[in-house]
């Protein structure tokens, strides 16, 4: 199957002949977070209400995370108005106007696949629910067990020597903690190290201690990034975990002229 170089939210073969004609895919189709503007990939040249038609009219109902309404009713207001027909606006190469505008049509076929989905779930059936049936269902220990086993399953652990975790009571007691959190905020990491001490002292017998020298256990949480996903720092970050493992002398390219494994490369 052939599909163009863009990303499956405008992509036609992927959502319509893959998903729904081969399939037979019925359900509504939710994008990623982003797509209308720093994950436009493949689009980059459309504007945003352009970008926003295009994933609808390809077959997305719902633009997760960073729909912008008023460029959605843009979109739709384009395709009432005219705007690459009476008005002239150029239709960029390689599409049609159709193709960059919302419709009725769309609009319904998207908003009624989201809709079906919900009633189906019983969102809707019956707006006035029973307050005290709710807060007894959600307040099962049955389920709150059940949703911390999941999480736990959910955890790979790496290395477990002489079954040293999970720790409790039996094994602090009469030892020496220390607890550090690091990020690349030292404010933020700071506060967090300080909740997780209050969080540790509340559950266990142990003493906390300021010197890791002198610990018995040492429980750290280690966040290697320089910020939130689109907001971090680009290329690559240091992180001195190993010795005796670091590339050196990289030229432009990023090619390595010599490698510390206690090898040269000739």
């Amino acid at each position: 199957m052939e599909m163009e170089p863009v990303g499956f939210a405008f992509n036609r073969a992927f959502i319509q002949g893959l998903l729904r004609e081969k399939m037979g895919f019925e359900g509504y189709v939710n994008s990623d977070s982003g797509i209308s503007n720093k994950m436009a990939w493949g689009v980059e040249e459309l504007d945003v209400p352009s970008r926003i038609a295009l994933a609808v009219n390809t077959g997305v109902d719902i633009i997760s995370g960073s729909l912008d309404v008023f460029s959605a009713r843009e979109a739709y207001e384009r395709g009432r108005n005219g705007y690459y027909t009476t008005q002239g606006h150029p239709v960029p190469r390689g599409y049609r106007a159709s193709d960059l505008v919302l419709t009725d049509e769309a609009l319904t076929r998207a908003v009624t696949r989201t809709l079906k989905e919900k009633f189906e779930l019983g969102m809707f059936d019956n707006p006035y629910r029973d307050p005290e049936e709710a807060e007894q269902v959600v307040a099962t220990k049955k389920h709150w067990e059940d949703a911390y086993r999941v999480h736990q399953q959910s955890v790979v652990l790496l290395k477990n020597r002489e079954g040293l975790i999970p720790l409790d009571a039996e094994k602090t007691a009469g030892r020496k903690v220390y607890v550090e959190c690091f990020g690349c905020e030292a404010e933020a990491a700071a506060k967090e190290t300080e909740a997780v001490k209050r969080s540790f002292a509340e559950r266990f017998q142990a003493e906390l201690t300021e010197d890791y020298r002198e610990a018995d256990f040492a429980i750290l949480f280690i966040r290697p990034s320089s910020g939130e996903y689109f907001h971090s720092t680009k290329g690559y970050l240091e992180l001195d975990i190993c010795e005796n493992k670091q590339v050196r002398d990289v030229d432009s390219e990023g090619n390595y002229y010599e490698l510390d494994f206690g090898l040269t490369l000739e």
